[in-house]
């Protein structure tokens, strides 16, 4: 038997704010209903769910008897693009929402996009959030190798500090796209090498019955059905532990220095939300990124030359040896400046064909004007 070993599931739902009403309606009964009631049936599944401000509303007005499914719900701002002042409201308004109607105040926040930013621990903290989730590519980006992302870190901005957990790229594709047993034995295997570590699952609901196919490949062919039957029947050895309890029983494994970044569909800039404004930030956010990049590694290399270990090839760039008059050279330099100046083409090339797009605030009491209202709370 593997050795005791965690999941943590977290699921986000979301349709954008002025969406059609039969699309809210047609993700809801193929989604959102048929998940949680398939979460309900299984009591040993303790997941943390995630609900966007827009879609709450609508839940609330024409579903309310959804609400006595749900143990937790969670809002959605881009936080990293609205100004300092709005960021914390964003978060508590919705905080206090859901203790007025569920009676306990989540512990931690859905980043929306996964948008990350190095101020954001201060941000959170002032909220009383205590974790939030981002990907495991955030952490790559840092110098983190995939082998030590089982388990959360300690983010911190002026003295205030917030549990940072890493989704699991793998996971994200093999649930619900591989089979049961794929899902099985990658948690197995983990669970070999990381003993009391946790793997961490964070994703659309949508994935759970909208996207195509995967309302028949999820309820009518059981799959949904058969992966929370198999977490239960390996209850002895794999628990599904809801990210904030795990942060509370266990002290973190570092500390982590995350440059700005996104989920991987947001690092392709989308300038009809926003580009001139933007650019300028993400042009310097890049700058600083590949700044970091590089002292991570220099200190990650000095650490290895220390303890007499070897150091590997940059991450991703394994096998690539094409230069201009031959082999590319791989260093950790060289990888930086392609990937700075690719990212720099496309941003300059999205600036200068679109402009602000910005609305009012939904919210109807911040008089600020924002493209996005989207701060998520989980439990």
């Amino acid at each position: 038997m593997p050795p005791k070993f965690h999941l943590s599931f977290l699921i986000h739902a979301h349709q954008p704010a002025g969406n059609f009403e039969d699309v809210f309606e047609r993700c809801y009964r193929r989604a959102y209903l048929p998940f949680v009631q398939h979460l309900e049936k299984h009591t040993l599944i303790r997941a943390a769910l995630h609900f966007s401000g827009p879609l709450l509303t609508w839940i609330g007005q024409y579903h309310p008897e959804y609400f006595e499914l749900l143990r937790s719900l969670v809002y959605e701002p881009i936080l990293a693009v609205i100004p300092a002042e709005d960021q914390r409201e964003q978060i508590e308004r919705l905080a206090a929402y859901l203790e007025e109607h569920f009676g306990e105040r989540p512990s931690g926040a859905w980043l929306a996009e996964r948008v990350w930013e190095p101020q954001l621990p201060s941000v959170l903290a002032a909220a009383q959030v205590n974790y939030t989730l981002v990907d495991d590519f955030h952490f790559l980006a840092a110098g983190f190798e995939p082998s030590e992302l089982f388990g959360a870190y300690l983010a911190e901005d002026r003295g205030k500090a917030v549990r940072v957990f890493a989704g699991q790229k793998a996971l994200r594709y093999l649930v619900p796209f591989g089979k049961v047993e794929e899902v099985m034995q990658y948690l197995r295997e983990a669970a070999m090498t990381h003993p009391g570590g946790v793997a961490v699952f964070g994703d659309d609901m949508e994935k759970f019955g909208v996207w195509p196919g995967t309302f028949e490949h999820c309820y009518d062919n059981h799959w949904l059905e058969d992966f929370l039957t198999a977490l239960e029947n390996n209850s002895d050895w794999l628990t599904v532990t809801p990210p904030g309890e795990y942060a509370d029983s266990r002290a973190p494994l570092g500390r982590a220095d995350l440059p700005t970044a996104s989920r991987g569909a947001a690092r392709v800039f989308r300038a009809s939300r926003g580009g001139g404004i933007l650019a300028g930030r993400l042009v310097a956010g890049i700058f600083s990124q590949v700044s970091r990049s590089e002292s991570v590694a220099q200190e990650n290399a000095a650490c290895r030359n220390a303890s007499g270990v070897s150091a590997a090839a940059p991450y991703g760039t394994e096998g690539r040896t094409r230069s201009r008059d031959g082999p590319r050279s791989t260093s950790p330099r060289a990888v930086q400046r392609r990937v700075l100046a690719w990212r720099f083409r496309r941003v300059v090339r999205a600036a200068s064909t679109h402009r602000i797009v910005a609305k009012s605030n939904p919210c109807g009491t911040c008089s600020r004007q924002t493209d996005y209202w989207r701060t998520g709370w989980a439990s």
